[in-house]
């Protein structure tokens, strides 16, 4: 656990002072001028951290050299902005709550340790650590997904934890931090918030941001049990929340005339969301507004800038998907435009898509008998999830009746809440027709959750029964995932309930393995090259294969795999 804290400790000042300068360097360049706050600055240090970890996996492997540069721009952000930099911190101090410390240090200690403890998530070990070495030891391999189908399903955030993962100290392990670092983030932020807005309710006001950031703290809660994996989902569920909470704040603002910079790096985050995580990619729906905005004031520079700026952050990614699997997303066989050698081919596509989408519409693989997807996806939920599903459905209607009595009656700054209500409901249309799976779909749930009882002003009775369910169904998931969590926190490697302090005591200062054993293995040698065949081969088998048809382009594995 205390190298996890130090690890997120390293994490932190490599992004806040690389995100300070990008914020300056950004004003002076473009004249975008965006708040300086610490979740702006952070949220910005990872863009473009990030977005430099997969350019340089690009041509080398991501490890060392990429630690040290990346520690000596940190550095001479510092020097160069020192000034700034201190005044901004004094400034930021002044804001913060005596409450808001000791509560972090809580936070940071008991997500530490279950960062550190065991893995819950099968799919870490079948392919996630696997991704993210690969990155680490040799950069992005053309066709490496012909080995591993599902190295294939390419995330930004990869590049991320190959950065940070240590193994250049010579740890025997690599570290696996980054999923906890975005679920701490958003948890800080979320704490703030909740504290202002209490201070808030003593003046009987509560907020669009408020109430939507209730659900941010139960998410954070709800993932507990896998962010000692290395997902996709969390970070950008995480990314995801905190933009839409500092979005309902932005229109709960009553300024006279509003500006289309704030929601620029709001938006931003949203492309950077996708690149972590394809299923979100609908929420750069929200760069209409600002786009709008931009347009109508004639900003033309910096309508330019914040393109340029989003085509920065998304293009690594889908270059290295091309490199990784010869499609530009995958696995998606729509948009074939590249023929390399090493393209996967269209049947390894449909069945890893079919296999998704199949997962999330059946999840217990129940025989559907000739019956609607439809059929089984209900039946396999459990009854929780059917009490979940149905206020959702009565959310999303009254959300639906919302909106057209908004655009056919009220006028006003309620078409800003009616954007973003829309916004959510479009994700939410997306997330139930493409894999209703919760893990995909929680930040537009959530948020649904709470915005739509916040929106109905002046209707009492509907209100407060909107409000009944929603607060009722999100209690209800706070108890029980607070004991899942307690739970996770004290359980032996097997996930039985036993409180053993030996077990915490044995990662308190390292971290828990990854790796595997027990499962059928078996070994290839190609070209000098050992290939472990194994399902599931966490850190302990690498490189691995779930086939033994290898086709190496070259002498060496940096060459790739044909298929």
């Amino acid at each position: 656990m205390i190298i996890t804290v130090l690890n997120w400790l390293y994490m932190s000042l490599v992004f806040f002072f690389t995100g300070f300068a990008i914020n300056k360097i950004t004003v002076k360049l473009t004249g975008i001028k965006i708040r300086l706050s610490m979740i702006n600055v952070i949220t910005a240090g990872i863009i473009s951290v990030n977005v430099y970890a997969q350019i340089f996996s690009i041509f080398y492997k991501v490890g060392l050299l990429a630690n040290i540069i990346v520690i000596i721009l940190s550095a001479l952000s510092a020097l160069v902005f020192r000034k700034d930099i201190v005044e901004a911190v004094i400034d930021i101090r002044k804001k913060i709550s005596p409450v808001i410390i000791p509560l972090y240090l809580i936070e940071t200690v008991l997500l530490g340790l279950i960062t550190a403890g065991p893995s819950t998530l099968g799919d870490a070990f079948s392919y996630h650590i696997q991704g993210i070495r690969w990155i680490n030891e040799y950069g992005v391999v053309p066709g490496v997904a012909n080995i591993l189908s599902r190295l294939g399903f390419n995330s930004s955030v990869y590049s991320l934890s190959a950065l940070f993962d240590m193994s250049m100290l010579g740890e025997k392990e690599h570290l696996h931090t980054v999923t906890g670092y975005f679920i701490l983030l958003l948890l800080f932020y979320s704490t703030a918030h909740f504290i202002d807005d209490l201070n808030d309710l003593k003046k009987k006001k509560l907020s669009l941001g408020g109430v939507i950031n209730l659900s941010a703290l139960v998410y954070v809660l709800i993932q507990t049990a896998w962010i000692s994996s290395p997902v996709t989902d969390v970070p950008a569920g995480c990314i995801l929340f905190i933009t839409l909470i500092k979005w309902a704040d932005l229109i709960g603002n009553d300024e006279k005339e509003e500006t289309a910079d704030n929601y620029i790096l709001l938006c931003l985050l949203t492309v950077y969301a996708t690149s972590v995580k394809v299923s979100s990619a609908l929420y750069v729906l929200l760069a209409i507004y600002p786009a709008v905005l931009l347009i109508r004031k004639k900003e033309i520079k910096k309508t330019v800038s914040a393109l340029i700026m989003g085509i920065v952050i998304i293009v690594p990614f889908l270059l290295r998907n091309v490199i990784i699997t010869g499609w530009l997303l995958y696995p998606f066989k729509a948009i074939d435009l590249f023929d390399p050698d090493w393209k996967v081919s269209v049947e390894q596509v449909e069945s890893e898509a079919y296999a998704v989408t199949d997962y999330a519409r059946n999840p217990k693989y129940i025989d559907p008998a000739g019956k609607s997807w439809l059929y089984t996806w209900l039946k396999g939920n459990s009854y929780s999830k059917w009490i979940l599903f149905a206020a959702l459905f009565i959310m999303f209607a009254a959300g639906i009746i919302y909106i057209l009595r908004t655009l056919f009656g009220s006028k006003g700054k309620n078409k800003r809440e009616v954007f973003l209500l829309s916004v959510i409901l479009a994700n939410i249309m997306y997330w139930f027709v493409a894999a209703p799976d919760t893990r995909f779909g929680w930040p537009a749930i959530m948020a649904l959750m709470t915005f739509t009882p916040f929106m109905f002003k002046g209707r009492k009775f509907i209100k407060k029964g909107l409000y009944i369910l929603s607060f009722g169904i999100l209690t209800i998931y706070t108890l029980f995932y607070s004991y899942r969590s307690v739970k996770l926190l004290f359980a032996t490697p097997k996930n039985t309930f036993v409180k053993q302090v030996d077990y915490i005591t044995s990662y308190y200062l390292l971290d828990e393995s990854y790796r595997t054993s027990g499962e059928e293995l078996k070994e290839k040698e190609i070209n000098g090259h050992t290939f472990y065949i194994i399902m599931n081969p966490g850190d302990e088998y690498f490189p691995a294969s779930q086939t033994d048809v290898i086709n190496m382009r070259g002498a060496s594995i940096k060459d790739g795999f044909k298929k």
